[in-house]
């Protein structure tokens, strides 16, 4: 299997992104508590590194936390 070179990561609260050699944006989620203000700003985050176009998003979720919801807090 070939390794692939990155030239760029991008960084949110939530996860690390980076586009593969296909043009496909890649993410690796953090453990760390999720919340509507974090996801808002990785949304944005996204649509900036996407020049605010569609993009294919393969995103390994395995250490994610779980979404804290407002009413819980």
């Amino acid at each position: 299997m070939k390794q692939q070179t990155i030239l760029q990561y991008y960084e949110s609260e939530l996860a690390t992104f980076w586009f593969d050699e296909c043009g496909i944006l890649c993410a690796r989620s953090k453990d760390t508590p999720r919340t509507l203000d974090k996801q808002k700003k990785t949304y944005k985050l996204i649509r900036q590194i996407s020049g605010n176009k569609k993009v294919c998003l393969f995103s390994d979720m395995t250490s994610s936390s779980c979404f804290q919801r407002w009413d819980t807090l």
